[in-house]
């Protein structure tokens, strides 16, 4: 009996540890491990108006919508990709009431309900660092190819899982802007990580 006990618990334990450190992002080629913030969630939208009053029992406050300037200033590399240069993104965090961030189930269904809104491009968890360093996350993420056969790799890899190709970051060599909107399952960070 006391084995069962002991093997429960280290599997447990061993579940608990995997799903803890399943998030990370890296950082002059490091590996940095960060965990999901429940008290907020990252907001991308289509204009910058207020339209979470329906939402209001949900949250305690909210930043400000900032313009996502990315599209300004990236190389597009193909006629869809330019015909979307004047798409405007707007950013916002929301700190979410204690019965969504202490509730995972809550916290899910309140992400799923904002992907539902017209002006919503993305919803997204927020993170933290193992330190406690807030981070945000956007619908864009940066892709690193090493040479041109690896291009390819990644038209095809944006096409299976419908994601957008924004294009070539002009100050990064072999960097890609990549975009995800509420149509993927995955957010940026998860679609970066298995990009890898």
């Amino acid at each position: 009996m006391n084995i069962k006990k002991y093997i429960s618990f280290w599997l447990i334990l061993s579940f608990v540890t995997v799903n803890a450190q399943s998030n990370y992002y890296y950082y002059e080629n490091q590996k940095v491990y960060i965990n999901i913030d429940r008290e907020y969630v990252n907001l991308n939208s289509i204009n910058n108006f207020n339209f979470l009053a329906d939402y209001s029992a949900n949250y305690i406050s909210k930043t400000k919508f900032i313009e996502n300037n990315d599209r300004s200033y990236v190389a597009t590399i193909n006629n869809e990709a330019r015909s979307r240069v004047n798409l405007k993104n707007y950013y916002s965090e929301i700190r979410v009431k204690s019965f969504i961030s202490n509730n995972i189930l809550n916290y899910t269904n309140f992400i799923n309900s904002l992907n539902q809104n017209s002006n919503t491009i993305k919803v997204s968890p927020c993170f933290k660092t193992l330190s406690g360093k807030k981070l945000g996350l956007t619908n864009n993420f940066y892709v690193k190819v090493s040479s041109s056969s690896n291009v390819n790799a990644l038209y095809d890899y944006a096409q299976s899982n419908n994601l957008e190709i924004m294009g070539k970051d002009p100050y990064m060599s072999n960097w890609y802007i990549l975009s995800c909107s509420k149509n993927n399952p995955k957010n940026a960070l998860e679609y970066a990580i298995s990009c890898l």
